[in-house]
């Protein structure tokens, strides 16, 4: 197996270093993931862990170039069958399929890359861990 090198760690790190990110590069960072999403999705598959340590960044210049990676638990979605396995990183993971209400469909992926956005503006997890306790136990 061969891969691209990303020498500019993850966003995880990238958010770190750089604390909240302008809306122009939030922006352009949000239209190369969705880009990734959209390719995956007209292929039938589902990520199921999109955050900030599986976007990788090829560089670490002004307007970084990323990569969606760690398909560990991404999945080819099925439409007579909807996945139910539950995996992922809770912090990331849409409340309906953490709740079990709703298998999991490309749409979760989706949440995730909201709470992305959010981290991304504001450096703060859109579920505080209260909350994240409650959808868990209530």
């Amino acid at each position: 197996m061969i891969l691209e090198y990303c020498g500019g760690g993850d966003l995880k790190d990238f958010l770190e270093d750089r604390g909240p990110l302008p809306e122009h590069l939030v922006q352009d960072i949000m239209t190369q993931l969705m880009s990734g999403l959209y390719y995956l999705e007209e292929r039938g598959l589902v990520h199921r862990d999109i955050k900030p340590q599986n976007i990788l960044l090829t560089d670490r210049s002004a307007y970084p170039t990323i990569k969606l990676a760690d398909f560990g638990f991404a999945k080819q979605l099925e439409v007579s069958r909807l996945e139910d396995t539950w995996c992922g990183t809770p912090l990331y993971m849409a409340p309906e399929v953490i709740s079990g209400k709703v298998k999991y469909t490309n749409k979760a992926d989706l949440w995730s890359v909201g709470v992305i956005m959010y981290e991304m503006v504001s450096l703060e997890f859109y579920l505080r861990s209260s909350y994240f306790y409650l959808m868990f136990y209530e």
